[in-house]
């Protein structure tokens, strides 16, 4: 048996159009911490169930979802504006002011040392020393502190 070929252009219609997404849905993921992008993408390929939307975000970081423009901009002097509510218009400036990293082969071998923003130095904090660090290695930070300005 045939399928009308009207039928099957509406049916490929209807799967190109983007699926909606409860907004309830959408505000709890935000409260948590991600974007709107973020949240309206885990929660389509998650069949809009949260807690399997949340768990993808935390287990597929690697799956970016781009940012809308309304949810990230940079100000004059490149700090990071991320919206809390587009509907209000308050967003946040995020400032990184410290991180840890690991030295060492493990978690099992090694310690942590910390790195603390002061001015426009970094500050190494180790064991036994604190110096200025001219290339922190930001890049392999275990943990990440930023102020809300």
């Amino acid at each position: 048996m045939f399928t009308p070929i009207a039928k099957i252009a509406k049916q490929s219609a209807s799967s190109f159009k983007k699926e909606t997404v409860p907004e309830h849905l959408v505000s709890d993921i935000i409260s948590f911490g991600f974007t709107r992008s973020q949240a309206e993408g885990s929660l389509r390929k998650c069949d809009n169930n949260m807690e399997r939307a949340v768990d993808y975000l935390l287990t597929h970081p690697e799956d970016n979802f781009e940012p809308t423009s309304d949810e990230m901009q940079v100000d004059k002097v490149g700090n990071l504006i991320i919206e809390k509510d587009i509907n209000t218009n308050n967003s946040s400036v995020y400032d990184l002011y410290a991180f840890i990293t690991h030295l060492g082969k493990n978690t099992s071998h090694g310690h942590y040392v910390s790195h603390i923003k002061k001015g426009n130095d970094w500050i190494y904090f180790n064991d036994s020393k604190v110096n200025i660090d001219s290339d922190p290695p930001i890049h392999k930070g275990y943990i990440y502190f930023y102020k809300n300005y």
